[in-house]
């Protein structure tokens, strides 16, 4: 009788546990994909002398298209003088998916960011016109699709 119980407590715990290590495992490697292409580009910004980190944000999930695929996308607002420096800065980035657009006061149109939403306030900065928003995106295949952000 006390084996039997044993069993079914064991069997009972393994069915609760068995879900949340599923579920969260995924989640936390994707997670630490996406802390690595935030670190890519604002290690980019601080190797370039002139240009000043004022805002960062990232995100991850299935952003933009159709399909179960795994995106990150990473942004910083800079201040900048001379837009060479932006372009050196973009150019450290390596072999992501890149683009920066110069800020005027009203949010720029990311194309591959469809769903989902950074949290950069780039109305604040439209007094300076030498504030850049400057983002990279990947898709990596060693990201994990099972991620339920991934759907």
């Amino acid at each position: 009788m006390k084996r039997s119980v044993k069993i079914l407590i064991i069997v009972l715990a393994v069915l609760i546990l068995l879900p949340i290590v599923v579920f969260t495992v995924p989640m936390v490697y994707n997670n630490v994909i996406l802390m690595t292409v935030e670190h890519d580009l604002k290690s980019a910004v601080k190797d370039t002398e002139g240009v000043e980190l004022v805002d960062a944000d990232s995100i991850c999930g299935n952003l933009n298209g159709n399909g179960n695929k795994m995106q990150f996308l990473a942004a910083v607002i800079v201040r900048c003088d001379d837009e060479s420096l932006v372009k050196e800065c973009f150019r450290k980035t390596g072999s992501y998916d890149k683009e920066y657009f110069r800020l005027r006061g009203k949010e720029p149109e990311l194309r591959c960011l469809e769903r989902g939403k950074l949290d950069l306030d780039v109305t604040a900065y439209d007094y300076d016109d030498n504030m850049y928003l400057i983002y990279i995106s990947s898709q990596p295949s060693y990201a994990w699709s099972f991620d339920i952000r991934a759907h």
